[in-house]
């Protein structure tokens, strides 16, 4: 199974308190989100990330042994 998102750039700019649902399609085994940076993006279980204070995290998804980063920026 491969892991597809919609996240082309790698980077994902958001304004603060805005959310936004990362998509992993075709994928039988959980995917485990973690934030770098939590105080600037929260990712929960399911993969919506809240923008929650101004600065850049790195938001990980991995699933099956694959990894997939992105950065996300949060501006006020």
């Amino acid at each position: 199974s491969n892991v597809n998102n919609s996240l082309t750039s790698g980077t994902l700019t958001l304004d603060k308190g805005e959310k936004y649902v990362i998509k992993v399609n075709e994928v039988l085994q959980p995917v485990v989100f973690t934030s770098g940076k939590p105080a600037a993006a929260f990712v929960d279980e399911a993969g919506v990330i809240s923008a929650r204070g101004e600065g850049s995290a790195t938001l990980t998804a991995r699933v099956n042994g694959m990894k997939l980063s992105v950065k996300v920026i949060v501006k006020e």
